[in-house]
């Protein structure tokens, strides 16, 4: 005799995962390692390393680098999010983006001012200041036009590499591409908003290493 099933026993089958197309994984890793958090420290402690000639001064010239560039906007945005005056950590919507800029740019001005102070070597110098000028270039820009932070930080930062450490490291603009390419894919930015800061970004960088006498 078939055992009757009990009601109670039952549970519904659970619905299947969608899986994401390949391309959509793809550009989602890619948008992860180019993030700008992960991006500006890692050309910024790079330089930084490369113009230290011991342990123990990369290590004093990072620390206030990664407190003021990395933690204190990270902070401002995870608090701003926890209390909903940004939507997201990645702070997606133009209008609410003039805040995080401000900080950040304001955090740059300080780490300046503490590189000069204790006389760090002026490549250091100059990529400190050249992260005030595009702070403040893309903190007014951010008001009008949606940039993608992601693309100008990648290429202001093969520049800096390049210009400050080997010539040769430009090759790394290579892959710039796959990383406009993550952000169209995701539709986060258009291909004006991604090329566009592109060119921004090294126009600025490139001139402020000129006027501080690098390049």
């Amino acid at each position: 005799m078939k055992k009757e099933r009990n009601s109670a026993d039952y549970s519904p089958p659970h619905p299947r995962r969608v899986q994401k197309p390949m391309a959509d994984r793809l550009a989602f890793f890619i948008s992860g390692l180019s993030s700008p958090f992960v991006v500006i420290t890692g050309f910024a402690l790079w330089v930084i390393a490369y113009y230290s000639p011991s342990l123990q001064q990369c290590i004093l010239l990072s620390f206030p680098f990664v407190l003021l560039i990395i933690a204190l906007p990270f902070v401002w945005i995870y608090t701003g999010v926890r209390r909903g005056r940004f939507t997201d950590i990645h702070v997606m919507l133009r209008e609410q983006r003039a805040e995080p800029f401000v900080v950040a740019t304001i955090g740059a001005i300080i780490l300046t001012g503490i590189y000069s102070a204790i006389r760090a070597p002026h490549p250091i110098i100059v990529m400190a200041a050249n992260l005030v000028v595009n702070g403040l270039l893309f903190g007014v820009l951010t008001q009008y036009w949606k940039a993608s932070m992601h693309a100008a930080s990648f290429a202001a930062g093969v520049l800096i590499a390049a210009i400050m450490i080997d010539t040769r490291l430009a090759v790394l603009g290579a892959l710039l591409p796959l990383i406009v390419w993550a952000r169209i894919r995701r539709k986060r930015h258009s291909v004006a908003q991604t090329v566009g800061a592109v060119v921004i970004a090294c126009v600025s960088t490139v001139l402020v290493c000129k006027v501080l006498g690098l390049g």
